[in-house]
């Protein structure tokens, strides 16, 4: 009996190793999947699918009334078709994507990658990368939209590629969440909310698609204007009294290098706190030094590495 007993045992780690070396490992039910589209289609609500190695979506994934999770185990997700999203969210489907990297797979298509795009649609990314992506969607690559929403956490868009004036992410609903060290581009109908620490060095550039002054484009502030730059010409952003950043009219905050020409402009160099830094130095000089960090030269705020 008790050969039987361990018999029956080793066929059933066996079995799991299996399973878990398969494409796609579902963790809740320990079943293996060749590919990400049946694992997908098998799937129930809370489960678990781990990638083993890097996947292909052929065909767009849509998910309703159900949450699913996706560990990438630092795997990258392909795009394998052109005009057509990757992930739909759709009514009360809960999509949570980390440690992965999305690429385009050398193909350039007219929609988003991900959609969250009716009510109850909540789309959570942690520690995602997108790689070389192209669209020329007007709604990024990432689409929050119809009362459906986003949370980021460490998310970074390298090398992509989105229309002239518009995001990689897409605000289409209020309070699209945002937290932790992100490098992206937002372009907002909506605002968004900081749920947490923001660590980001390099600013976010925050399109605002109507500015206005007092739109608000952030709740929960305090502490992180400078984590935010003004991408619409004209336009600055500042703390209320409600810790919102709200639009100002002035000068555009965007990164910019500093202008020089042939009479080489004197500028004064301030923090954010108004304190003079420099005094009377050349504009091509004015920052060679300096901590990284934003400063205010020559009246426009530069943003330092």
């Amino acid at each position: 009996m008790k050969k039987i007993y361990t018999t029956l045992c080793a066929l059933a780690i066996g079995a799991m190793a299996v399973f878990a070396a398969d494409p796609v490992y579902n963790e809740t039910t320990s079943t293996g999947y060749a590919d990400i589209k049946t694992a997908w289609e098998a799937a129930a609500d809370g489960d678990v699918l781990a990638l083993n190695e890097d996947v292909k979506v052929s065909s767009r994934l849509a998910i309703d009334n159900k949450s699913l999770t996706i560990k990438g185990n630092n795997h990258k997700i392909l795009r394998d078709i052109k005009n057509s999203l990757l992930f739909l969210l759709n009514a009360n489907g809960i999509l949570t994507i980390e440690n992965a990297t999305f690429e385009s797979n050398d193909i350039a298509s007219s929609t988003a990658m991900i959609e969250a795009g009716k009510a109850g649609a909540m789309l959570y990314l942690s520690d995602v990368t997108f790689e070389n992506c192209t669209s020329t969607n007007n709604q990024g690559l990432v689409c929050a939209k119809s009362s459906g929403k986003f949370s980021i956490n460490n998310v970074t868009f390298n090398n992509c590629t989105v229309n002239e004036g518009v995001g990689e992410l897409f605000v289409g609903q209020n309070d699209c969440e945002i937290a932790g060290d992100n490098k992206c581009v937002i372009f907002e109908e909506k605002r968004v909310k900081i749920v947490g620490e923001l660590t980001n060095v390099e600013p976010i550039k925050i399109i605002v698609k109507t500015p206005a002054a007092g739109t608000i484009v952030a709740l929960q502030a305090k502490g992180y204007a400078d984590k935010f730059v003004s991408g619409n010409d004209g336009w600055h952003f500042e703390l209320n009294a409600k810790n919102e950043l709200v639009m100002a009219e002035g000068a555009s905050s965007a990164i910019d290098d500093i202008a020089t020409d042939a009479s080489e402009a004197i500028v004064n160099v301030y923090n954010l706190q108004g304190m003079l830094i420099r005094a009377n130095v050349a504009a091509s000089e004015a920052t060679e030094g300096l901590a990284t960090g934003l400063y205010i030269v020559g009246g426009k705020k530069v943003y330092v590495q």
